[in-house]
């Protein structure tokens, strides 16, 4: 199960980081590369909560383990959905000031959760 959410982490940093690249341009991209890593986040993050939700009830149900769960972003989930619905294609280009924070910061919290995933909850989950 461990390896399995490390290779979903990795392919949601690889997404990440593909978005990251484009944030660094100083207009909106207009290439649908940019819209396919959107897309592919979008996936990746849906399978590994899916993944999560079949692994941490194991986390939970040990000593302290509720209180070491709810150290999670858990608004992050919700966010990252209103995100995506909020910043159309259309929206991005008229206003990729707003879109770039927003994303950078999202980006963020979710490099932040799956750092705390990592090292904290992973090790709690049941090896093999």
């Amino acid at each position: 199960m461990i390896d399995r959410l490390l290779r979903e982490h990795d392919r949601v940093r690889d997404a990440a980081s593909g978005i990251e690249a484009f944030l660094e341009g100083p207009a909106a991209p207009i290439d649908p590369v940019f819209a396919k890593l959107r897309w592919t986040l979008a996936r990746e993050l849906a399978t590994h909560l899916a993944t999560e939700r079949g692994a941490y009830p194991a986390v939970k149900a040990q000593v302290r383990g509720d209180a070491i769960y709810r150290g999670i972003d858990h608004a992050l989930d919700q966010d990252l959905a209103q995100h995506a619905i909020v910043w159309t294609i259309a929206r991005i280009q008229a206003d990729w000031a707003g879109y770039r924070r927003e994303a950078r910061l999202l980006l963020r919290r979710l490099r932040r959760r799956m750092t705390y995933e990592e090292t904290v909850l992973f090790p709690l989950l049941p090896q093999g």
